[in-house]
């Protein structure tokens, strides 16, 4: 008898885990209010250290209103992604990736300067 409810409990703590991991793959930057939010934190905790909480450079790293609308989304996306040049590679998921895309985009400018 305790070795079932001791299943039990098992089975129904596994399905909730389960059930937290796909609700948090779905807000990993697909667009929409949610991911914006969560490029936002993304960007405070991983990017703002040398690019400043504005974006607006330090004297580590470059301003990103003048850097991100130079860059193509290919090429801004493989930066959030592996880093280049100085820029080491920042260890994002693909998640936290395309909601920092996604929110780097609309703050510091469109891929071609828009």
């Amino acid at each position: 008898m305790l070795n079932r409810a001791l299943l039990t409990l098992g089975l129904a703590l596994t399905l909730t885990a389960c059930a937290d991991k796909d609700s948090d793959d779905d807000s990993g930057g697909g667009g929409g209010g949610e991911s914006a939010e969560d490029g936002a934190e993304v960007f405070a905790a991983k990017c703002s250290v040398c690019h400043g909480s504005d974006g607006g450079g330090t004297a580590t790293a470059p301003d990103l209103n003048e850097k991100v609308p130079a860059l193509t989304d290919s090429a801004l996306r493989d930066v959030l992604e592996n880093g280049t040049g100085d820029m080491a590679d920042p260890g994002l998921s693909s998640a936290e990736a395309s909601a920092a895309f996604d929110y780097v985009r609309d703050q510091f400018g469109e891929e071609g300067g828009g």
